[in-house]
């Protein structure tokens, strides 16, 4: 009972996303190819289940067969319009439909047979055929045979054949790249199309070495038969979750942990709620932010409003309009109010090599947002905002240290190095160190 229960995992994956699927993403473009993808490969698990299964009556052997014929060859053919629907494509073309027909083909020669050869003899010809003891007498048990076995697994494997040439084709004319996983695991954004492809070339991968494994060898070692249905269940669960984001243009890892919008507790409430409204408004229209904003206009109480105070002292350097450009937070644990905290308050733009990564990996957030965030409030790169904390930070120390090199003053503001230091600081205020450092001692 506990195996006939693990064989049929996946079909329960299935099933739940396919409840889920039309509860949460009904109106997704490729809602109806994802639901030919669950159906199919839940009913060949069934049928695969039960072609394994020691407890199953020749009735069920025998529809087991049928559907095993129908949907295994019907797989893979789903999974590519899947891709194709994915990537924009609107409709399919007669040829990728024409790919359909073949397992209509073979499920309806596997239907004929089973009616004119009956449960009870397909039964008794299985067990005379994988028991080694020679091939059935009977010519539509051997057409049977031949039909559910060699012309079935061949034709799977010429579709194999086919999806794995297209996929490769796939890969290079849309830039995809397996590099790119290692990105994404790091907290890049990974476009949905290229991360569900990979997740579909696994599922499709599992499915193939479950079909290829002979039956005997599943029927007397049941493990490799729980094996294999745990990898089709994790497969399913994982390419399900995926498209609840299908309407989405691309993805990080953060986002994927926001799918259930309400996972959080009490102490990091704020940052993922934030984290929610931020990926809101980056989806949104104008006109429906232009109403929200509206909207939460008029049920914020205007006591609530304070704006930050700028920095008491911010020098008249190239670096005052970036102090002015603070924007006004609503949030003093806010991602902008963490973000100052730790470049301004700690200075940490004085840390040589300091890149975008390291920002977002003390912010426990992911550098898209962190560049978004820059971008937007201090209408500059991160790379250029850091170069002229560092030039304004350096004009101070030139002032106080005139007798300073310019390897010193390179590290002291955490330039790279003094040829570095000397580039920047001319492309920043337009004249070098010294020439900087005359002129202003002539202006007193």
């Amino acid at each position: 009972m506990l195996y006939d229960l693990i064989l049929f995992l996946p079909c329960f994956a299935c099933l739940f996303w396919l409840v889920t699927e039309c509860l949460m993403a009904g109106k997704t473009s490729a809602f109806h190819p994802f639901i030919a993808i669950l159906t199919t490969g839940g009913i060949y698990i069934a049928a695969a289940a039960l072609y394994i299964s020691p407890s199953a009556s020749p009735e069920l052997l025998m529809t087991g067969s049928i559907l095993r014929v129908i949907t295994g060859p019907s797989l893979l053919p789903v999974c590519w319009l899947y891709l194709k629907r994915l990537q924009g494509q609107g409709s399919f073309t007669f040829a990728q439909l024409l790919w359909m027909l073949i397992p209509a083909i073979l499920g309806a020669a596997t239907i004929v047979l089973s009616l004119l050869a009956g449960p009870d003899a397909i039964r008794d010809g299985m067990q005379i055929f994988f028991s080694g003891a020679g091939v059935p007498s009977d010519k539509i048990i051997n057409a049977y045979l031949f039909v559910t076995g060699p012309v079935t697994f061949a034709t799977i494997g010429i579709e194999s054949i086919i999806y794995v040439v297209m996929f490769v084709r796939m890969l290079v004319k849309n830039n995809l790249r397996f590099t790119h996983l290692y990105k994404f695991q790091k907290g890049l954004n990974l476009r949905i199309p290229e991360l569900q492809s990979y997740y579909v070339f696994i599922l499709c991968a599992t499915f193939l070495v479950s079909i290829y494994f002979p039956r005997v060898v599943l029927v007397q070692n049941h493990w490799i038969s729980v094996i294999l249905s745990v990898l089709l269940t994790v497969a399913f669960f994982q390419f399900g979750y995926i498209s609840l984001f299908g309407a989405k243009k691309s993805i990080s890892r953060d986002e994927l942990l926001l799918g259930f919008r309400y996972n959080y507790g009490e102490n990091d409430k704020a940052e993922v709620l934030e984290k929610v409204f931020e990926l809101l408004i980056e989806e949104a229209e104008p006109a429906s932010l232009k109403h929200l904003f509206n909207k939460i206009g008029a049920n914020l109480p205007t006591e609530d409003l304070h704006p930050v105070e700028a920095p008491a002292e911010a020098p008249k350097s190239p670096a005052a309009h970036i102090f002015s450009a603070v924007a006004k937070s609503w949030d003093d644990d806010s991602l902008l109010s963490r973000f100052e905290n730790l470049i301004f308050g700690k200075q940490l733009y004085l840390e040589s090599g300091l890149t975008l990564v390291d920002v977002a990996e003390k912010l426990h957030t992911n550098k898209t947002y962190v560049s978004r965030l820059v971008n937007n409030t201090y209408e500059m790169p991160f790379p250029d905002l850091i170069n002229t904390l560092r030039v304004d930070f350096a004009e101070q120390y030139i002032v106080a240290h005139r007798d300073a090199r310019q390897n010193e003053i390179a590290q002291a503001c955490g330039f790279s190095s003094a040829s570095s230091f000397n580039n920047i600081f001319k492309k920043v205020t337009g004249m070098t160190p010294k020439i900087w450092l005359a002129t202003n001692e002539s202006a007193r």
